[in-house]
């Protein structure tokens, strides 16, 4: 039952430090376990983005004293009408995918239920408008939580979200290259002989810990401002603190094609569970190469070895995810908006914009 299920409302920083002890065994049994939503990932971005207006908003669901759901939002300033607006952590900065209110098993109607409540009651002057991006299509908290609003007789709004390219991994290289079309299999090998040849190129693995691992850092980032002058320097923040924290655990690596004491490209990768996840590359462009293909391609091959099952190269739709993809996960958006003046004008505005196109 909802009823018995007390909301704490986390607001600081050392709040969100303090929840590390529960976070990730939390997530760890629920549905939702997935890397962008640990304690290491989100904090790293919290601590990077929150300020400027950001404010933390996660709510904290307790059975007595036992933690049994969690909220990882935040409230952001959006728009001209200075909406308030509920967003999870790690969005729309940082690319996070599979994002999601957690709980443990069996719970999550009831704690989907219960934030409804707190929403539209206690937390009601809160907030303005929630737009809840990136949650799996077959999380049951978002299943419960538009049922629960949609009951109330409130607006709620759901729209297909991005979609993540994957790869189930077999057991051997000679499966995975056995995957790809004859003509895809010749463009690869034919791309790793051109890197050889022309610029003796060399694939590096470097794990978590490594000596090197700070220059691949500094070699990604290099490349991320080359292709995005204007980039945040809170990104970069979010960055070396999420690689700091992942490496430590065990959950992040380099891998890196470097020409003599050059590195042409670069990918950072994370592992969790059985799955690796392609977060973000940055290369010199090569003609008649793609150093993505290569790169990626050569990082499958080395963690097979290491029990990988799982590459999920993450939201977009790059060329060279396709080569290797084999299938996608889908996610749902959810909006969500008080009854008042300038969140129903925000909400037209939304709709009258998809009806009337660019």
């Amino acid at each position: 039952m909802s009823e018995d299920l007390q909301i704490e409302r986390i607001e600081s920083l050392n709040g969100f430090y303090d929840l590390r002890p529960v976070w990730n065994p939390l997530l760890a049994a629920s549905q939702s376990d997935t890397l962008h939503l640990t304690w290491e990932w989100l904090y790293s971005w919290a601590a990077a983005f929150m300020g400027e207006g950001n404010r933390l908003l996660i709510l904290l669901l307790r059975r007595g004293d036992d933690v049994v759901g969690i909220a990882p939002w935040y409230v952001r300033p959006s728009d001209r009408l200075r909406l308030r607006q509920i967003e999870f952590l790690g969005l729309p900065e940082g690319g996070s995918v599979h994002l999601d209110v957690f709980s443990k098993p069996g719970h999550e109607r009831a704690v989907a239920g219960r934030i409804v409540e707190y929403l539209y009651g206690q937390g009601r002057d809160l907030w303005d408008l929630a737009v809840l991006r990136d949650i799996p299509s077959s999380s049951l908290f978002g299943t419960w939580f538009i049922e629960s609003v949609s009951a109330s007789g409130r607006y709620v709004r759901t729209r297909k979200g991005t979609y993540c390219p994957r790869l189930r991994l077999p057991a051997t290289v000679d499966e995975l290259l056995a995957g790809l079309s004859a003509g895809r299999r010749h463009r690869y090998r034919q791309h790793l002989r051109r890197l050889e040849k022309r610029h003796g190129a060399r694939f590096e693995w470097i794990p978590s810990g490594a000596e090197s691992q700070g220059e691949a850092l500094e070699a990604l980032l290099a490349y991320h401002r080359e292709r995005w002058p204007s980039g945040s320097p809170r990104f970069y923040e979010f960055m070396r603190g999420a690689v700091e924290r992942l490496t430590a655990l065990g959950r992040g690596q380099f891998c890196v094609l470097r020409a003599d004491s050059e590195i042409l490209a670069v990918f950072f990768l994370t592992r969790y569970r059985d799955t690796l996840g392609f977060y973000l590359q940055g290369l010199r462009p090569l003609p008649g190469v793609s150093l993505g293909i290569a790169l990626m391609g050569l990082s499958l091959e080395r963690t097979i070895a290491d029990g990988v099952r799982c590459a999920d190269f993450l939201r977009g739709v790059e060329d060279y995810k396709f080569v290797w993809a084999r299938e996608v996960s889908g996610s749902i958006e959810i909006t969500i908006a008080q009854r008042r003046p300038r969140a129903i004008a925000r909400v037209l505005a939304d709709h009258a914009r998809e009806l009337l196109g660019p």
